[in-house]
């Protein structure tokens, strides 16, 4: 509102997690200019604790950074079938300002929607990856045994093979151990 009074022609933002992704992304350049070549194509979503700053703040829960960086995956096209190889992700941290590369080996969970619709991202394939004993702490989390057999399906860094999509589009969501999560929207 101060900022209305000292320039009339001041335009404000409304405090909806979509106006701020829409001036984030029109105003990048300017504030961010690393972003072109740091973090082509990556992930950025606002967080709620923008919107609801002054509450946060008394709390101490507050965190006004979001996490965003870029899957690190290579696609293979083989006779019309795509496989997704994931390598690692990078992270950018807002406390150092540096970029944090992790391998395939510390993340956690990556999905792939095969066939993105530039909506939402609809889990199509789930992989996990990680220490010597993610079996058993998955087991463990889901309360649940998993099928042996099943097992290296699930465990790995490289996809089942799956047909182009329709769409033109698939993505990937990647979260490494940290639960930091980043999608990326490759054009296939």
């Amino acid at each position: 509102m101060d900022a209305k009074l000292a320039d009339p022609e001041h335009s404000s933002v409304p405090w909806t997690l979509d106006a701020l992704r829409k001036k984030a992304n029109e105003v990048k350049d300017e504030v961010a200019p690393w972003w072109a070549e740091n973090s082509q194509g990556c992930y950025l979503a606002v967080i709620a604790d923008v919107v609801m700053g002054q509450e946060l703040k008394k709390t101490g829960a507050g965190n006004l950074f979001t996490v965003f960086g870029e899957a690190d995956v290579v696609i293979k096209d083989e006779d019309d079938q795509l496989t997704v190889i994931l390598n690692g992700v990078d992270v950018y941290d807002p406390d150092t300002g540096d970029i944090r590369s992790n391998h395939a080996s510390q993340i956690a969970l990556w999905m792939i929607d095969t066939a993105y619709n530039g909506e939402s991202h609809f889990v199509r394939h789930c992989y996990v990856t990680g220490g010597q004993d993610l079996y058993a702490r998955l087991k463990k989390a889901l309360k649940a045994g998993i099928d042996e057999d099943v097992w290296p399906s699930l465990n790995r860094t490289e996809s089942r093979p799956f047909p182009k999509p329709d769409t033109g589009k698939i993505a990937v969501k990647v979260i490494n151990d940290y639960g930091h999560e980043v999608v990326k929207v490759f054009p296939v």
